[in-house]
């Protein structure tokens, strides 16, 4: 009897075994983008969202397991087919990166093979993977050697790379001078630009990356301190940088005053007053800064307030019209609201994710 139990305890731990080497076999074996796509499909949850942990282990595994480039491509697709996690899943992105980088993983090969040439996400994996260098030892001699790589990508992914780039600069050198001249060894001035955002974003961080260490204890705080790196960049960079590098700043000012009043803007029901509260706090910060940054400060708040507004799926001229309707704008010059989207932009493959 005893005999007998031994081989059926022998028996079941050999099956355990074997299941355990399935179980991580079929999790490790490098599925093709069609395969990844269902994997991710998986971690949608029934009311429509998506389990961030999920999203969160596919990439920590297409890194681990080695098929970066084709998960990078099921992403792809998977965003293409949920347009409303574009943004949500940029965060997974950029911790995989993070992580990517600090197990060892060579900077160049990480940002080679999980750039998207479609920019989905923004590229958060590459903004985790430079940010993680220029924070490392090796950063302040890795950094610039990384340019060439980004100038590899295709468009727009080496714009992506560019503003990625940028959260490394600053990370190494911690000087926004210093920084602006690592940034200026781009031939474009619109890379020049992407780079010094992604230096701007990080100087606001942690909220970009909780990595970070925060320069400043309050919004109120960033607005004097911040409007003086763009000051002093732009003396290099030239008075249309300076409308760019506040931009920053009013997509932080006015997702804090969202934090404060629990009004989201892209809700569709969404009332007047409530965007009043929001706008008429983000921007009146600008009105004490010198007079010279008082209009890009305030297109900077507008923009950003239109922004979160398109993520609801309203269209661009509805979004425009609420944001330029409301006393705030009308009060302080209507004209800088209306033309704040001939100064800064927003990309139309971005306008309808959040």
């Amino acid at each position: 009897m005893n005999a007998r139990r031994r081989v059926v305890a022998l028996f079941t731990a050999v099956a355990t075994v074997l299941l355990a080497y399935v179980a991580i076999s079929t999790r490790r074996a490098n599925p093709d983008v069609s395969e990844a796509v269902i994997r991710l499909n998986a971690c949608v949850t029934a009311d429509g969202g998506y389990r961030a942990e999920c999203v969160q282990l596919m990439w920590d595994d297409a890194v681990s397991d080695g098929y970066l480039p084709t998960f990078v491509a099921a992403m792809e697709r998977f965003v293409a087919d949920h347009p409303v996690f574009e943004i949500p899943c940029h965060d997974q992105a950029h911790t995989a990166g993070i992580r990517a980088y600090e197990r060892g993983g060579d900077p160049r090969t990480l940002v080679l093979e999980g750039a998207s040439s479609l920019s989905v996400r923004d590229n958060g994996f590459l903004h985790g993977v430079l940010g993680a260098l220029g924070r490392s030892s090796e950063g302040t001699e890795a950094v610039p050697v990384l340019l060439a790589t980004c100038e590899q990508l295709p468009a727009p992914a080496d714009f992506d790379c560019a503003h990625a780039f940028g959260h490394a600069v600053w990370s190494a050198t911690r000087d926004v001078l210093d920084a602006a001249a690592v940034c200026s060894n781009y031939a474009k001035q619109e890379k020049k630009n992407s780079c010094m955002l992604g230096v701007m974003m990080t100087v606001l961080s942690p909220r970009h990356d909780p990595a970070e260490v925060p320069l400043f204890d309050s919004i109120d705080e960033a607005f004097v301190a911040y409007s003086g790196m763009c000051a002093e960049s732009a003396a290099l960079f030239g008075d249309e940088w300076l409308i760019q590098c506040f931009s920053m700043l009013g997509e932080a000012a006015v997702a804090e005053k969202v934090r404060e009043n629990g009004t989201p803007l892209d809700d569709p029901a969404l009332s007047a007053a409530a965007l009043e509260i929001v706008l008429g706090g983000a921007v009146s910060p600008c009105a004490a800064l010198p007079t010279a940054q008082v209009e890009p400060c305030r297109m900077a708040v507008y923009r950003a307030a239109i922004r979160q507004i398109l993520w609801g799926s309203r269209t661009t001229v509805d979004a425009l019209t609420a944001v330029c309707g409301t006393e705030t704008a009308l009060a302080n010059d209507p004209d800088v609201c209306t033309r704040v989207l001939e100064k800064l932009p927003i990309p139309s493959d971005r306008v309808s994710s959040p």
